[in-house]
């Protein structure tokens, strides 16, 4: 009983586990196909208001084609080297509040899964989340 009380304290002195902040709404999409994907921001960055959000494309998807969130500014940067970026920026999303972040694109033809690395900008801290779709075989 002692080893189980000595175990839970020191658990409780282990830093918590963050979650992501940046997901997918949907973890799987057919291959090939014209999609759209939501790209939902759960939390600020400890506390903080979430003022840009930067979302790392993979080379595999085309024609990015990211949308209108009122109340920010979008653009959208390709490079043949490395992939697109979307950028929505010059916006405010409280740090409870959570936000709908949506892109129009062309997924990979080949099944499997792909990763997009979204970085969240609050003032002058950043997080960093890997949101991961599951590319399904089409019929």
């Amino acid at each position: 009983m002692r080893s189980v009380l000595i175990f839970a304290g020191m658990l409780a002195l282990l830093p918590a586990v963050a979650s992501a902040k940046v997901t997918l709404a949907q973890p799987q999409a057919p291959a090939g196909a014209k999609f759209t994907l939501h790209f939902k921001v759960t939390d600020g960055c400890n506390g903080k208001v979430t003022d840009r959000l930067s979302i790392a494309m993979p080379k595999t998807v085309l024609n990015v084609d990211p949308q209108f969130v009122n109340g920010w500014l979008v653009s959208n940067l390709h490079s043949p080297a490395t992939g697109d970026t979307t950028i929505w920026g010059a916006g405010k999303l409280e740090p409870k509040a959570q936000g709908d972040f949506p892109v129009i694109l062309i997924l990979p033809k080949t099944a499997g899964p792909i990763s997009f690395t979204a970085t969240q900008f609050c003032g002058k801290a950043t997080e960093k989340s890997t949101a991961v779709l599951t590319i399904r075989p089409s019929l």
